[in-house]
């Protein structure tokens, strides 16, 4: 399996140079142009987007733009990794905060390869890599393309939640990249192959061991079996990947199964919070993100 789930948001840390996400609701005509955007939300809500102009200090001289495009969706552009921003080009609904408020995006190790909530929207995604730098960013005459700015009191006022942005864009990071890591053990599984390594539930964490995904690094599978080759150039890692913050997967040889989970940041994702994805996502433990074939495995 070449392409991995999308999972929630998604914003994935990508290598320097372009990288482009697009996610317009449409398909290519025969001739190679931007069919009309149909996204849910009707409407762009500027203030919420502010946020992600934040400039820490870090960024300085880096493109980091946002447009609006049919005065429907949001283009977010960055030309390069900058804290706390960590993707290159993203497209929005007009609610980035929405249950489905990012369209579409690419896999950190292969930035080629769009992850999308429908494979309509993938056609799109040529259209936008080859045209990166042009004002109507390739989508012609019968789209209107607008640059979002804000006044420096608007962006004072994002900043101070700047922290709990950080946090989110690293949780929908997290929440891409352990998705991935699901299709690939559950196809590396259908396709007979068996889960080794799992002693007594013996617990294996990102932040020990390399990142190799032929079963030596910190992942035990073997994602070079997978017929159709292996979905990663690399392993994930978590965003931050220290002693307090990092992948965690066991597994039992005896039922073929597994889990994975990782400790969250952002408030909004934690138990009782507004997206609470910690004490809803059918597992054992309240306080960290599960998923797999058997969430009772950790306990």
């Amino acid at each position: 399996m070449k392409k991995a789930l999308l999972i929630g948001f998604i914003i994935l840390i990508l290598g320097g140079g372009y990288s482009i996400v697009v996610g317009l609701r449409g398909s290519d005509d025969k001739n190679g142009t931007a069919q009309k955007i149909v996204p849910q939300n009707t409407s762009i809500d500027e203030k919420l987007f502010a946020h992600f102009l934040i400039d820490d200090g870090k960024c300085r001289g880096v493109r980091n733009d946002l447009y609006a495009i049919d005065e429907k969706v949001v283009a977010w552009i960055v030309n390069k990794p900058c804290p706390p921003v960590v993707s290159e080009v993203t497209l929005w609904e007009g609610n980035p905060s929405a249950a489905n408020g990012l369209l579409c995006t690419s896999i950190a190790t292969k930035p080629d390869l769009p992850q999308c909530q429908d494979t309509q929207y993938e056609s799109l995604y040529g259209i936008i890599r080859a045209n990166i730098d042009k004002k109507d960013l390739g989508l012609g005459a019968s789209h209107s393309i607008r640059k979002i700015t804000y006044s420096t009191e608007e962006l004072a006022v994002a900043r101070g939640d700047v922290n709990q942005l950080s946090f989110r864009v690293r949780d929908s990071t997290r929440f891409s990249d352990l998705g991935s890591l699901k299709s690939a053990i559950n196809l590396y599984i259908s396709e007979g192959n068996k889960l080794s390594g799992c002693g007594s539930r013996t617990l294996y964490k990102s932040n020990i061991g390399t990142k190799a995904y032929d079963g030596t690094g910190w992942l035990p599978v073997n994602l070079k079996k997978i017929i159709s080759g292996s979905p990663f150039n690399e392993l994930p890692i978590d965003p931050v990947n220290d002693a307090n913050y990092y992948f965690v997967y066991v597994c039992n040889s005896a039922t073929n199964q597994y889990e994975l989970n990782v400790n969250l940041q952002g408030d909004q994702y934690g138990m009782g919070g507004s997206r609470d994805k910690e004490s809803t996502d059918g597992g054992n433990n309240p306080d960290v993100y599960e998923l797999g074939t058997d969430l009772s495995l950790l306990q």
